[in-house]
């Protein structure tokens, strides 16, 4: 089986790759480095991208790098497409996919950010909020292009 259709398999039984990164449908890989950092008091879950890969290569180490996602948060935004937010399998982690006539685009999954909530859509941009008050903001287009802002209240 081809990259592309065990992503999708395993989307279709509510899982994605287990690893801080984008992943879109073709099998590309965005790794992320994320941490959590302290500043004025307040705890920020930051990211920025690391390194390309392929789901490809890391299924090759880890065969079982999957994990369970439950999607808290739904958002149809036209053209067949739909924004999904929500949780990982551990109470740490968070998720954000687009799907389109269902079918996995992209997803973008992190260990440190808590459950991805608020989900809406603004300027062309995914926008949830994470656990530490950080409001991500992804361009549905371009993920790659990603940002963490402090939330306004």
């Amino acid at each position: 089986m081809n990259s592309q259709d065990e992503l999708q398999q395993h989307w279709e039984a509510g899982e994605c790759l287990h690893v801080d990164g984008i992943v879109w449908s073709d099998g590309r890989v965005l790794l992320l480095t994320v941490s959590k950092v302290k500043q004025n008091g307040r705890t920020q879950c930051v990211a920025a991208p690391l390194a390309e890969t392929t789901a490809g290569s890391v299924l090759q180490y880890d065969p079982d790098a999957w994990v369970a996602v439950t999607s808290t948060g739904r958002l149809a935004i036209g053209e067949g497409r739909v924004l999904l937010a929500g949780e990982g399998a551990m109470g740490n982690e968070g998720f954000v996919a687009l799907e389109r006539e269902g079918q996995l685009q992209w997803s973008l999954f992190c260990t440190l950010s808590n459950p991805f909530t608020d989900l809406e859509l603004e300027d062309g941009e995914a926008v949830v909020r994470d656990g530490y008050e950080g409001v991500w903001r992804i361009p549905v287009s371009t993920p790659e292009r990603l940002r963490i802002v402090p939330s306004r209240g």
